[in-house]
């Protein structure tokens, strides 16, 4: 479960790091005349690399894992091929909602494959074949 918080801790983390940014901003606004160029500059410097971190944090935990799992999806679309292994990109959210995918990706293949060998086994006059698995829901209405 720490894996699964982690994402958040720091984008929550990185979101009251650009609060308190700008609250120091606001703060300095009274006796921003008095400020030199250096100070605003290091201020400035401090902000874009708060907003830097937090877009980094954003594309490492939800886009390049989305991104993952869509080419996986549209690759078994185009190919049909359900027994492919799902890789699991990162450990937070993404990663729990591609390997459940992928698990019951992987019950539909193994069905699909039990059908298939009853029915080659009916056609070869083994009419005592049947659909073995541990299959739930739908899937076990076809056993």
């Amino acid at each position: 479960m720490t894996q699964h918080n982690s994402i958040f801790t720091r984008l929550i983390l990185l979101g009251g790091g650009l609060l308190l940014g700008g609250l120091a901003i606001l703060a300095l606004l009274p006796v921003a005349a008095h400020l030199t160029l250096a100070a605003w500059l290091t201020l400035i410097a401090v902000m874009a690399a708060l907003i830097g971190a937090m877009l980094a944090a954003t594309y490492a935990g939800f886009v390049r894992p989305l991104a993952s799992l869509t080419a996986q999806l549209n690759t078994m679309q185009r190919t049909g091929e359900l027994s492919a292994a799902f890789d699991r990109a990162t450990g937070a959210e993404i990663g729990h909602i591609t390997m459940a995918l992928g698990g019951v990706l992987s019950q539909v293949s193994a069905c699909i494959n039990q059908t298939q060998s009853v029915i080659q086994s009916l056609e070869k006059g083994a009419f005592d074949a049947r659909i073995r698995g541990d299959f739930k829901g739908d899937m076990a209405r076809v056993q």
